[in-house]
């Protein structure tokens, strides 16, 4: 599927400039139908669109499952529609402003080629190179954490109170790339601390400490996988997992040299084709720069454009925090966070202090701004400012 991918890619970017230097140069044609007549096109034009049809196809084989095509998702689809929706800028040119699908044409192949490669350049990490996926497991490994806090469920190991600390001797491949599997009690709000240590050939003496780290929360599995830079091939490599809130953390394997999967945000790449092009319409056209009072429908349709995309903006944001939860599960919530119940409920009754009350024990302190005296005598709540008796 790599080889495949990069295949996809190279003539995709090829089609992409090729239409745009074909589109700069033919003449415009309005009549759709004269658009798909294979037959009356000039060669550039022939196989841009061959290309371009090839292309859509394999992104609808992509988004229906008829292509496997694993941690590629969605790059094929993107690749597909792209073309497509070059292709009629190419050629419909009579329907825009001078010069405005010309500049989207450009602007959506930069997007694109963004979106594959720059935007998502981890990925790119084991593609190149012999890099072999090698998947251990913590039964594999030599434990080095406190059997006593730990449970064995068949070779994963999961706590709730210390460090999974679990060591591979002699693995000595070359190491790009960690995935963590781990299952949390808290599959919408749960999160782990992992710390990674390493031998590579510059220092195979002694571990190179914490040369990887990252928060793995239960709702994004994407942030499971770690970058590693390490030198020549690795001897020996020990991972540390710990919940970094309440819940219990079970780790069930390690994959090492594990494919990052491609993220394709398309809010992203609309706002930066709209956005382009609505920058040099209004640098080079006139029909954006006249009054507003002249062109009323314009502005009204500019005004829910604009108001559409901020939404689809928000929603993207929402639901790149919920990750693989809901939004069932997100307004289901018996209990609120600082901004979804405690900055609400200020609003909602009109005054500045949380309706969150101090501690009996923080009230009674003489200096409650004592930090060392306040966590060991009483309880406070974390990220709040305490004055006059309230938060």
């Amino acid at each position: 599927m790599k080889i495949f991918f990069v295949a996809v890619l190279l003539i995709f970017a090829a089609d992409m400039v090729l239409m745009c230097r074909s589109g700069s140069e033919s003449a415009v044609i309005n009549d759709w139908r004269a658009q798909y007549d294979v037959r009356k096109m000039p060669l550039v034009k022939r196989i841009a669109f061959i290309a371009s049809a090839c292309l859509f196809i394999i992104g609808i084989s992509d988004m229906t499952g008829l292509l496997h095509t694993d941690g590629f998702h969605c790059t094929f689809f993107l690749m597909g529609t792209s073309a497509l929706i070059g292709w009629h800028l190419s050629n419909v040119r009579g329907f825009f402003p001078a010069g405005a699908a010309s500049f989207a044409l450009k602007a959506l192949t930069a997007a694109a080629l963004l979106e594959l490669t720059v935007f998502n350049a981890p990925s790119y990490r084991v593609m190149t190179g012999k890099y072999p996926e090698l998947i251990a497991y913590p039964s594999q490994g030599i434990i080095e954490s406190d059997d006593t806090l730990l449970t064995r469920n068949g070779g994963a190991f999961s706590t709730a109170h210390d460090w999974i600390i679990t060591t591979f001797e002699d693995i000595d491949i070359p190491v790009r790339t960690v995935y963590t599997d781990l299952t949390f009690t808290d599959n919408v709000r749960g999160v782990a601390m992992l710390k990674i240590d390493a031998k590579d050939q510059t220092r195979n003496s002694d571990y190179r400490y914490d040369i990887g780290s990252a928060d793995l929360a239960a709702a994004r599995n994407t942030s499971r996988y770690t970058t590693l830079d390490l030198s020549g091939e690795v001897t020996d490599i020990r991972i540390k997992v710990c919940a970094s809130v309440s819940g219990e953390v079970q780790l069930n394997s390690v994959v090492f040299n594990a494919m990052i999967p491609f993220e394709i945000y398309l809010v992203r790449l609309l706002f930066i084709v709209l956005g382009s092009t609505f920058i040099y319409m209004l640098l080079h056209g006139t029909l954006l720069s006249e009054s507003c009072r002249k062109r009323e429908l314009l502005c009204r349709v500019l005004t829910v454009g604009t108001a559409c995309i901020c939404c689809a903006a928000a929603f993207t944001a929402v639901q790149y925090k919920l990750g693989e939860g809901t939004w069932k599960e997100l307004v289901e919530y018996e209990e609120g966070n600082q901004v979804s119940r405690e900055l609400v409920e200020v609003i909602e009754h009109r005054h500045a202090a949380l309706e969150t009350q101090p501690s009996e024990e923080l009230l009674a302190m003489d200096n409650p701004y004592d930090n060392l005296l306040r966590e060991q005598t009483a309880g406070f709540e974390w990220d709040h400012v305490f004055y006059e008796g309230k938060y």
